[in-house]
């Protein structure tokens, strides 16, 4: 049984009226080194973040939940650890619950894959970086946008929220 999987944009361009790209056809589902290598040739590789594979293969799944249209690239936690923020190439920001894995909000706005995302200290706002070359921050008690941060040459491929100050480092 063979695994198909639509990139994320084969659905935008669905949605748009544009003739689909053809999916990719794996054997199995893609590993983490597929995966990596994939990220490394469209520039949002991040080798400091990845862990060594025998970690991986000592990992068990706590629960699977379903949502996003392609695959997920990132994932954080508030600072409450109630909420989970996962960031994928279907260009979606997503917010779960914790207790329930109940998907509490999406977060549109993105053109591209969904590359960061970095949470405030105070967990008031979150910001996502993206393949789209732009950073996006919405309020996380409203799920309003509240900025499009626009002006890099590349895609995003890292944010952090230093402690208190409530700036965002690029």
């Amino acid at each position: 049984c063979k695994n198909v999987v639509w990139k994320g944009s084969a659905l935008a361009a669905l949605h748009c009226g544009r003739p689909p790209e053809p999916p990719i056809i794996y054997g199995s589902p893609p590993n983490i080194v597929e995966t990596s290598f994939g990220r490394r040739l469209n520039g949002s590789y991040r080798l400091r973040q990845l862990l060594p594979t025998a970690v991986y293969l000592h990992m068990k799944m706590h629960k699977r939940i379903l949502g996003h249209l392609s695959s997920v690239y990132c994932v954080t936690f508030d600072r409450t650890g109630r909420r989970i923020f996962t960031g994928s190439d279907d260009c979606l920001v997503k917010i779960w619950g914790t207790d329930d894995g109940r998907l509490l909000a999406t977060l549109r706005g993105h053109a591209a894959e969904i590359s960061d995302m970095a949470v405030s200290y105070e967990n008031t706002m979150i910001a996502a970086g993206s393949c789209d070359k732009t950073i996006r921050v919405w309020c996380l008690q409203t799920c309003a946008p509240l900025a499009v941060l626009e002006g890099h040459a590349a895609s995003i491929t890292s944010l952090q929220v230093p402690g208190r100050s409530g700036c965002v480092l690029l």
